[in-house]
């Protein structure tokens, strides 16, 4: 192969690398999450119309409550702040702001998805609803406002039938034709238009982006156009319906995702997206809350309840924020290991859909079988070091490492999966030593032996792993002679990966339903929330204990506030020298220890790093960080000390006889040396490194707010309350003896009065004839 040949197919890989990652997004937008995961609960009139929910996008930022929900809530439109994208620092009146939690409607256009939440969230917004602003193929081209909100029809002349009014072809739209009901009437009528919805024109420098002008804001009018309008980038302005103003319209066949720029990991709140016209029905009837009373909405994410919960992680090899995912969520998957079924899941990417088995194009060493099977070149090295064609025969190893293990525990009769365990020690160490900066990836044939020998390191049998990858098809680069040659386990995960609409990594699914938002550069926001919608997922009265954990975290700001742990955490990495302590590391740390331990995030307070040379385990560099868990309850009754120096005595654990909580130590001075471990970016190199925390200077403080352990604002001891009953009865026993003794001398004065009137009379016959002939009185 000449030179320039060669130079030809590099550049030709690189150009199907990026196509793929383009396709493989908007292919993924066939999936649609369920349309009842956004209901309409007030006005009447737009509850009947959605009753069965409105259709939907999700963002990929943000935190939904899988197996929840948040509503129903007043939604009130940014428009009420004169800013109709929430983009620019729009303000809610406090009229609206002091009225409860709220949702907020934005405009989709002019800045990012995470731009317009972030701000929104800012305002006090316990959610965002985006109107798009282009046509959804197959909804109305206009709309019917209120009372009834009807949708608008179109009379076909040659039947006299009254058809949707939809558009097929944004141009092709004619909104002039479309009408709504008779006024005062519910039977459609030629005599009341529908009005055209403010859709977004193609504008003519051929951009497909533009600034909506709403009503009041300054446009063209020595064109005789009036706001609400379009502002092109070019600076020209056109009508605020493209139809009308017979300009191409922008058409899209589904909803978009809500894509995060990087800026999304500090967002807490959920959003969706909506259609041009079911968000301008919100619209209309925000704008009738006089009439009709506020607009009620609910966002939902329900999750299927089961005994046992079945979930799924996708990934690959080469994921760095998968290989963050996996190591923290480790512990987190023991726990739960005997009481769901899990099953690691794969991306490969479609190289027949991509064109890299057409004629003429070479997709070179990163597919497997001709072209078949494919993934990304991991460091963009498409002559030296490893390639695509590697990940993807490492993908398929780890799949078949999961078969072997799943076989062995059917094997003893499917009650046991501790053999399960050996997946994540297999997933977590070849991450950490077979792939990264200081991995081998040197070589195809030092990649492929580290992985042999992390099998061997945690006793996988390698003859059973290499037996179902070559009876699931293989992984031969050519298949020249041999017959269908396809892998019908790639051929699964690209089937399956499409039905999901996998498009970022990690991503979990929990009993069928995909978790979208927090998933990558996240903090470790993701972990946690894939445990609680694990945890939700399961029946009532089948969640295990453990599950208390993540629902209902220690150390809240309501809790007693009376004890803490403190230690120094020495932080090292296989960076060494080049490791800078960060933010980032900063947010892997609290979101590591909140999902292990169960605590609040708020409740983890760190100190200000020190940088140091005198580090253990031959680290070149190391940081000491003072760190506080604050907030923990501490009576006779309950020592939350001691439930968190067992679960930290249990992180890091991957040996088939896990540590459990129960059986580890209580004592906190028993974590002095003792390493946790996170994942995180610890320079700007882009590689995933493996953090070391180690504890020392280990401190507990269990002090009551009155003074000692016993005294708490939580409860009272069952001493107290004894002496407390016992002073009770001594009270109520003397106040009754003193009752009875004021009572009998009251009696005994009475007595004595009523027998002084007669002693006169005595006194009177006491000289009297007494003998048996005396007559009596």
């Amino acid at each position: 192969m000449t030179k320039q040949n060669h130079t030809t197919n590099v550049y030709a890989i690189f150009f199907l690398v990026i196509i793929c990652l383009n396709a493989h997004v908007l292919q993924a937008q066939d999936f649609r999450p369920p349309a009842r995961g956004l209901q309409v609960n007030q006005p009447l009139q737009l509850s009947k119309k959605y009753s069965a929910g409105m259709v939907h996008g999700e963002a990929l930022f943000g935190v939904p409550e899988y197996g929840s929900k948040r509503g129903p809530l007043r939604i009130v439109d940014a428009m009420e702040g004169n800013e109709s994208t929430g983009c620019d620092k729009w303000t809610l009146p406090a009229s609206i702001k002091n009225a409860g939690p709220f949702f907020v409607l934005v405009n989709r256009g002019k800045c990012h998805f995470t731009e317009k939440v972030a701000h929104a969230q800012a305002q006090g917004a316990r959610g965002v609803i985006v109107k798009d602003n282009k046509y959804l193929r197959g909804q109305p081209v206009s709309y019917c406002p209120g009372p009834h909100y009807e949708e608008p029809k179109r009379k076909n002349t040659g039947n006299n039938i009254w058809e949707p009014c939809v558009a097929e072809t944004g141009s092709a739209a004619n909104t002039d034709q479309c009408y709504c009901y008779e006024s005062g009437k519910t039977i459609y009528g030629t005599t009341n238009k529908a009005k055209p919805l403010p859709t977004m024109p193609q504008c003519t420098d051929g951009g497909e982006t533009a600034e909506y002008v709403p009503a009041g804001g300054q446009c063209d009018p020595a064109n005789d156009i009036s706001a609400p309008c379009w502002k092109c980038s070019d600076g020209k302005f056109h009508a605020s319906n493209c139809v009308l103003d017979q300009q191409n319209c922008v058409d899209e066949y589904n909803l978009p995702f809500m894509s995060d720029d990087g800026n999304g990991g500090t967002i807490s709140i959920p959003s969706f997206i909506v259609s041009d016209y079911d968000g301008e029905m919100l619209r209309q009837a925000i704008q009738d809350e006089d009439k009709n009373g506020p607009v009620f909405i609910t966002m939902a994410w329900e999750v299927p309840q089961l005994e046992t919960v079945d979930y799924e992680i996708w990934t690959s090899s080469e994921d760095h924020n998968g290989a963050e995912f996996k190591r923290d969520f480790q512990e987190v998957a023991l726990d739960l290991i005997d009481k769901t079924n899990f099953r690691p899941r794969f991306f490969i990417y479609d190289g027949v859909r991509q064109g890299c088995m057409r004629e003429g194009v070479t997709c070179s060493n990163q597919c497997i079988m001709d072209g078949r099977y494919c993934a990304p070149d991991p460091d963009d090295n498409f002559e030296t070091s490893i390639s695509g064609a590697d990940i993807v025969t490492e993908n398929l190893r780890q799949m078949c490492i999961w078969d072997v293990l799943t076989k062995e525990v059917i094997a003893k009769g499917g009650k046991d999966n501790t053999p399960l365990i050996k997946w994540w020690c297999y997933a977590n160490k070849f991450a950490n030593d077979c792939y990264g900066e200081d991995a081998a990836m040197v070589s195809s044939e030092k990649f492929a032996q580290c992985a042999k020998d992390t099998m061997d390191n945690v006793k996988i049998d390698k003859v059973k792993v290499q037996a179902c990858i070559d009876s699931s098809g293989g992984v031969m680069e050519t298949c020249s002679g041999t017959g269908s040659c396809r892998n019908k386990m790639l051929e699964k995960e690209i089937l399956d990966r499409s039905n999901y609409g996998i498009i970022t990594l990690p991503t979990i699914v929990v009993n069928g339903v995909v978790l979208r938002g927090e998933s990558e550069s996240s903090g470790g926001a993701a972990e946690a929330l894939a445990a609680r919608a694990i945890c939700r997922a399961f029946a009532i009265g089948f969640a295990p204990e453990v599950c208390e954990r993540w629902l209902n975290p220690i150390a809240t700001s309501n809790g007693a506030g009376q004890a803490s742990i403190s230690f120094t955490a020495t932080l090292s990495s296989t960076a060494n020298e080049k490791m800078e302590y960060n933010p980032e590391i900063a947010s892997r740390l609290i979101s590591t220890l909140s999902l292990k331990l169960g605590v609040e995030r708020t409740s983890i307070k760190l100190g200000k790093s020190t940088s140091s040379t005198s580090c253990s385990g031959g680290a070149a560099k190391c940081f000491l960080l003072p760190v506080t868990l604050t907030n923990l309850l501490c009576t006779d009754q309950k020592d939350e000390t001691e439930t968190v120096a067992q679960l930290l005595n249990k992180v890091g654990s991957c040996e088939q006889n896990v540590v459990t909580a129960a059986s580890a130590s209580k004592e906190v001075q028993s974590l002095e040396g003792k390493a946790f471990y996170f994942h995180t970016h610890v320079t700007n190199d882009g590689v995933t490194h493996v953090i070391t925390a180690r504890m020392s200077n280990l401190q507990k403080d269990c002090k009551a707010l009155g003074g000692v352990k016993g005294q708490s604002n939580q409860g009272v001891s069952v001493g107290v309350v004894i002496t407390i009953v016992v002073l009770l009865l001594v009270v109520i026993g003397a106040t009754g003896f003193l009752w009875y003794r004021r009572v009998r001398n009251d009696m005994q004065m009475q007595v004595q009065s009523i027998l002084a009137q007669y002693q006169p009379l005595e006194e009177m016959n006491s000289k009297k004839d007494e003998s048996d002939t005396a007559p009596m009185l």
